[in-house]
C-alpha cells in the first residue's frame, strides 16, 4: 500500500499539468465552509505562482483571502464535487492571479477532491481577439445545426456547412492567425474541413492538398516534437479540453518555423469531434525570447555577481522582488527574507514619501535619491540610491542600485564641523587665513583676515595689499616674500597695518609657507596665516615696563638685605652668647624654664633671619661655596644631632644608614651640606606626628676626581598633594591646601636647598602621596681629596 502510494505521489509530480489535492472542511451541518491543501505538483506552484511549501497544511481562505469574496462560490462548487462525488469541469477567471484557467474536479473519496489546471489565458486572449469571427461563426453553426435537424440526409447538412465555411472565410481573410476546422470521426477517421489562406500561407500548402490529405500538415512537425504532439492532442481529446501546443515544424524547403497551435474541441452525440482552431507563426518571437533570454542570463550572472548592492521592486506596492548576494551581506538578511519584505520596511522615509519617490522614479522624473536605510541588526546607513525603471514580466520595477555613503556624510558631517570650528577658532583668535596665487597675482582671505585688515571683497592683487602696509614696514614685508619664494624660507614676521576701513594702526604677526610646481621648480602658490597681536604687543611692553621696575626694586631689596647681613647676624650672636652664659648662673626653675623658651625662639629666629639672609645672597649672586677638606661621617653626625634630639623629643623613629663605602675625606663645603641635610631631615621629622623617618647616605659612583653622594630621606607622615609638589620649590611658599601641617618657617628652606643642590653639581628629586609620606632623593658632587 505505501509503495502504491509513493508510486501514485511520484506520478503526480511527474504530472505534465497542473495538480493539487484537497481536504474539505464543513460545519456542523455538513455544509462546505473551507478546504485544506494537501498535495501540489511542480506545474500547479508554475502556473499559480504558489509554492507547495507556503500552502500544504493550510486553508484556502489564508492562502486565497479573496476567495470568499469572488462572484463564483469555489468552496461550494467544490464542496459538492467532494460530498457528492460527482466530478465538474469549468473555466474561470482567478482575479487574484490575474489568469483563466481551466479547472476539473473530481473526487476520489468522500470529503476530499483534486483539481486538475491548464492554464487557457493566452487562448482566451486570442478568443478575444476572435470575438467577431467566432461569433458570426457560432451563428453559423447555429444555422447549421438548425438545418441538419430538418435535413434527414447527413450528406446535404455537410454540404451546407461547406457553403457556411465559404462565407466564414471571407469573414477571416485579413485574421493574422491562421484558422482551421478539423474533424475527427466517429471511425477515427481524421480531415481538414476548412483551412484559411493564412493558414496555408504559414504552412506553405495549398488548400486543396490539406484538405485532400490531413498528414501533409502533422509531417510537418519536426521529429523530436511528434511524440508531445500526438500525446497532447490525445489528451485534448480524452478529457475535452482545449489543445494548446507550442513547436516546431519544417515548413516548405526545410525551413525551420515555430507555430502555436489553439483549438477547441466541440463532441457531438454521434462521437463525431469537431475542432476550431488557429495557427500563429512564432519564429520571431521565439528568437527574440532566445535572445532576450541570453540577456536576462547575463543580467542575473551581472545581477548576482556584482559587488554594488542591487534590489528590484514593485514600485506598486514596493515589495522587493529580488536582492543580489551583496545585498544579503549588506542588510543582514538572507535572500529569501528580504524578498519577503517591502522597501517601506527598510526605507525610514514615512510611507508616502516613499510612494512619491518611486513614482518619480517609475516615470524618470528623479533617479538619484537620498535616503537612511535600517539593517537587519537596528543600525542606520546613509545610502545613495540610483533607480532606474525596467520591464520585467510583463510590467515596470525598478532596478536600485545602492551606494553606502554613511563615511562620506560622516566625513561630510566633520568637514562642516571643523570648517566652522575654523571660522569660530579664528574669530576668537583674532586670526585669519590668506592664499596667494602667485601665477595669477590674486589673494583669496578668509572672512577673519578681512575683518582684521577692514577690507572687503574675496580678491585682492598684491598692489593693493602693499597699500594696506604700513609704510616703513613695506620693504621688511617684501624681503620676506622675496625670501619665502627665492630661498625657500618661511614667511614668519610681525609688522604693522593700516586698516583699510577706519585707518588704525594695528600689530600683525603674519606666517606662510610657499608651494612650488615639481617640475620647474617655480613658486605656484602661497598659504599662511595673519593674527592681529595689538594687544599682546602691548601686554608686553607693559609687562616689559613693569619687569624692569620689579627688577630694580627686587635688586635693590637684595643689595639691601646683603649690607644688612652682618649688621643683623652679629647682635644676634651676641645675644645668643648672653644667653647661654645665663644659662651657666644659678636660676631656679621657673627661670630655667624662661631660659629654655627665649632659646628656641631666639633659634627659630636665627633660621628665619639665615634663611632669608642666605636667599637674598642667592638673589645677588654673592653665595659662594667654599672648597675645603672635611672629615664626611663628622659633618654628617653633626648635622643629624639636632634632627636625633628633635625626633626624641616627638617620639619618633629616627633612622640613619650610611654604607660602609663612604670616603673619609672629600673636599667642598661642609657648611652647605650640612644644611641641606638638616634642611631635609628637618622638614621630615617635623612634619611627622608618628611612625619612622629614613636617612640613607651612599657613594653611588668615585672617579679620578670626585665623588657623587646619593642622600634619601623618607617618611611617613601626612605627605603633599600634586599641586603642593609642583610649588614645593618656590620661594616663600607654604602649603594651605591642608595636605600638611602648617609650620612658622619662612617658605624658604627647600628653595635654598635646590639653589645649593645645583650648585654643587647634583640633583633634587621627590615623590609624595597624600596619606602615605615622602620621599626625597638628592645627588651630589664633591671634589675628590688627593
Amino acid at each position: 500500500m505505501v509503495k502504491d502510494e509513493q508510486r501514485l505521489d511520484s506520478w503526480h509530480k511527474h504530472l505534465p499539468e497542473a495538480y493539487a489535492y484537497h481536504q474539505l472542511i464543513t460545519n456542523e451541518a455538513g455544509e462546505p465552509v473551507d478546504y485544506l491543501f494537501l498535495q501540489a505538483n511542480p506545474v500547479f506552484e508554475a502556473i499559480t505562482g504558489l509554492k507547495a511549501g507556503d500552502i500544504i497544511g493550510r486553508r484556502a481562505t489564508e492562502v486565497l483571502p479573496s476567495i470568499e469574496s469572488g462572484d463564483f462560490d469555489w468552496i461550494g462548487t467544490y464542496g459538492q464535487v467532494a460530498i457528492t462525488g460527482e466530478g465538474c469541469q469549468m473555466e474561470q477567471y482567478f482575479h487574484h492571479m490575474e489568469r483563466w484557467y481551466c479547472v476539473t474536479a473530481y473526487s476520489d473519496a468522500p470529503g476530499y477532491f483534486a483539481l486538475l489546471l491548464h492554464d487557457i489565458t493566452q487562448q482566451k486572449k486570442k478568443e478575444e481577439k476572435l470575438e467577431q469571427i467566432i461569433h458570426k461563426q457560432q451563428e453559423a453553426e447555429k444555422y447549421v445545426e438548425k438545418e441538419s435537424k430538418r435535413m434527414a440526409d447527413l450528406k446535404q447538412v455537410e454540404k451546407s456547412l461547406r457553403e457556411s465555411l465559404m462565407r466564414f472565410d471571407e469573414l477571416v481573410k485579413n485574421v493574422p492567425v491562421g484558422v482551421y476546422v478539423f474533424w475527427i470521426r466517429d471511425n477515427e477517421h481524421l480531415e481538414f474541413e476548412y483551412v484559411s489562406d493564412r493558414w496555408c500561407e504559414i504552412h506553405q500548402l495549398k488548400r486543396e492538398e490539406v484538405l485532400a490529405d490531413v498528414m501533409m500538415a502533422n509531417n510537418q512537425v519536426h521529429p523530436d516534437e511528434q511524440d508531445d504532439f500526438i500525446l497532447q492532442n490525445q489528451k485534448s481529446f480524452r478529457d475535452q479540453i482545449p489543445f494548446i501546443w507550442e513547436g516546431r515544424f519544417y515548413i516548405g524547403d526545410g525551413e525551420l518555423r515555430w507555430l502555436r497551435i489553439e483549438s477547441t474541441p466541440i463532441i457531438f452525440d454521434n462521437g463525431d469531434i469537431r475542432w476550431f482552431g488557429i495557427t500563429e507563426d512564432i519564429t520571431e518571437r521565439k528568437h527574440a525570447e532566445e535572445i532576450l533570454g541570453e540577456k536576462e542570463e547575463q543580467f542575473r550572472a551581472m545581477f548576482e555577481k556584482h559587488h554594488a548592492v542591487m534590489l528590484l521592486i514593485d514600485p506598486d506596492n514596493g515589495k522587493i522582488l529580488r536582492v543580489n548576494k551583496s545585498a544579503e551581506k549588506y542588510y543582514g538578511y538572507k535572500a529569501v527574507e528580504i524578498e519577503s519584505m517591502t522597501i517601506q520596511q527598510i526605507n525610514q522615509l514615512d510611507n508616502e514619501e516613499i510612494a512619491t519617490e518611486m513614482a518619480n522614479a517609475k516615470g524618470e522624473k528623479r533617479n538619484y535619491f537620498n535616503f537612511i536605510h535600517r539593517l537587519k541588526n537596528g543600525e542606520m546607513r546613509n545610502v545613495e540610491a540610483h533607480s532606474s525603471p525596467i520591464p520585467f514580466k510583463g510590467k515596470t520595477i525598478l532596478f536600485s542600485i545602492i551606494h553606502d555613503v554613511t563615511g562620506r556624510k560622516q566625513a561630510e558631517e566633520a568637514l562642516t564641523q571643523q570648517s566652522n570650528l575654523l571660522k569660530a577658532s579664528q574669530a576668537l583668535a583674532n586670526l585669519g587665513s590668506w592664499e596667494w596665487d602667485i601665477v595669477r597675482d590674486t589673494w583669496c582671505f578668509s572672512e577673519q583676515w578681512k575683518t582684521i585688515h577692514g577690507v572687503s571683497g574675496n580678491e585682492l592683487p598684491t598692489s593693493k595689499l602693499f597699500e594696506i602696509a604700513h609704510p616703513e614696514d613695506t620693504p621688511y614685508i617684501e624681503k620676506a616674500f622675496t625670501d619665502a619664494k627665492e630661498q625657500r624660507k618661511t614667511y614668519d614676521i610681525e609688522h604693522r597695518i593700516i586698516r583699510a576701513d577706519n585707518k588704525k594702526v594695528r600689530h600683525i604677526k603674519a606666517l606662510g609657507k610657499v608651494e612650488f610646481d615639481q617640475d620647474t621648480g617655480r613658486p605656484v602658490r602661497m598659504v599662511g596665516s595673519a593674527q592681529d597681536v595689538t594687544e599682546r604687543k602691548q601686554g608686553e611692553e607693559d609687562l616689559k615696563r613693569a619687569k624692569q621696575q620689579a627688577e630694580r626694586a627686587n635688586e635693590a631689596k637684595s643689595r639691601y638685605l646683603s649690607h644688612m647681613n652682618h649688621e643683623i647676624r652679629t647682635p644676634l650672636n651676641g645675644f645668643m652668647g648672653f644667653l647661654q652664659l645665663m644659662e651657666e648662673t644659678q636660676l631656679d626653675q621657673q627661670q630655667q624654664e624662661y631660659m629654655h623658651h627665649m632659646k628656641q625662639t631666639t633659634s627659630h629666629l636665627q633660621s628665619i633671619i639665615n634663611n632669608v639672609l642666605d636667599y637674598a645672597q642667592i638673589e645677588t649672586g654673592k653665595i659662594k661655596l667654599e672648597n675645603r677638606r672635611f672629615n664626611l661621617e663628622k659633618e654628617i653626625q653633626i648635622a643629624l644631632a639636632p634632627l636625633r634630639s628633635l625626633a626624641q623629643q616627638k617620639s619618633i623613629d629616627l633612622e640613619v644608614k650610611m654604607d660602609k663605602n663612604l670616603p673619609h675625606q672629600m673636599e667642598g663645603d661642609p657648611d652647605r651640606l650640612r644644611q641641606i641635610i638638616l634642611n631635609l631631615g628637618g622638614n621630615a621629622v617635623k612634619f611627622t606626628q608618628k611612625g619612622q623617618v629614613h636617612i640613607t647616605i651612599r657613594c653611588l659612583e668615585t672617579t679620578q676626581d670626585h665623588h657623587i653622594l646619593q642622600l634619601v630621606v623618607e617618611d611617613n607622615g601626612p605627605g603633599m598633594t600634586q599641586e603642593t609638589l609642583e610649588k614645593l620649590f618656590q620661594p616663600f611658599y607654604q602649603a594651605d591646601d591642608g595636605s600638611i601641617p602648617q609650620s612658622k618657617g619662612t617658605g624658604l628652606g627647600m628653595a635654598i636647598t635646590r639653589e645649593l643642590v645645583d650648585r654643587m653639581g647634583g640633583h633634587i628629586h621627590v615623590e609624595s602621596k597624600l596619606g602615605e609620606g615622602t620621599w626625597v632623593d638628592v645627588n651630589l658632587k664633591l671634589n675628590k681629596y688627593l
